[in-house]
């Protein structure tokens, strides 16, 4: 019981930094919204930015645990990957996509996750079509 109030704090600070990024992204604030993001992967992963980039996505989510914590995970780094995108860091953007689709594919989605995952599905659909 007390695991699962640390991990549901752990979990609600790393959706309110999302939710102030977002509002960051909505003013075109793209670098503090980058900012806030990092905030929230802090609270959400439990390991550090390095060790994230170098496992691969199944040890990731053995590492991480539940699987609301992997699909938040999986909702930071798309709203990472708009903020990228937008600042011209297109092919870290993708890398950031790819990684949240590996995840959702691993823990399944969630229909709270509905935009984030029309979103990917939207990516993944451009990325398919003939240049």
């Amino acid at each position: 019981m007390l695991r699962d109030d640390f991990i549901m704090k752990q979990l609600q600070r790393a959706l309110e930094a999302m939710a102030r990024a977002v509002g960051m992204q909505v003013r075109g604030d793209d670098e503090a919204a980058l900012k806030q993001l990092q905030q929230g992967y802090l609270e959400a992963l439990r390991v550090d930015r390095h060790t994230f980039e170098e496992l691969d996505t199944g040890t990731l989510v053995s590492l991480l645990g539940p699987k609301e914590t992997v699909r938040i995970l999986a909702r930071l780094m798309t709203t990472e990957a708009r903020s990228l995108e937008r600042l011209g860091q297109v092919d870290l953007a993708a890398r950031r996509r790819t990684r949240a689709i590996e995840f959702y594919g691993a823990v399944g989605a969630d229909p709270d996750d509905k935009e984030t995952l029309k979103e990917l599905y939207a990516w993944l659909k451009s990325r398919r079509q003939p240049s």
